[in-house]
């Protein structure tokens, strides 16, 4: 869900609203447009990176707190201000 959200802001970012239609999540235009304004410079592709990365260590039954602490923070360094 996360991984695609962030593919929706970038789709949103890089076309506005001329193509709402191809959003998965349509209903969340508004929350988007604010991201992307609030947040113009935010990796977003490396974000989905590391939320697949993440996915695959729990899937390999790693440490959930672990790997969710590692997560945000990554996260965090790559939508930063």
């Amino acid at each position: 869900m996360v991984t695609t959200w962030f593919r929706d802001a970038m789709l949103y970012r890089e076309t506005g609203d001329s193509d709402i239609e191809r959003l998965m999540n349509s209903e969340q235009v508004e929350a988007m447009k604010n991201f992307s304004h609030n947040f113009p410079d935010a990796d977003l592709y490396q974000s989905v990176l590391e939320v697949e990365k993440s996915l695959e260590l729990i899937d390999r039954h790693v440490q959930v707190n672990l790997i969710l602490i590692v997560l945000l923070n990554k996260l965090r360094s790559y939508i930063r201000k």
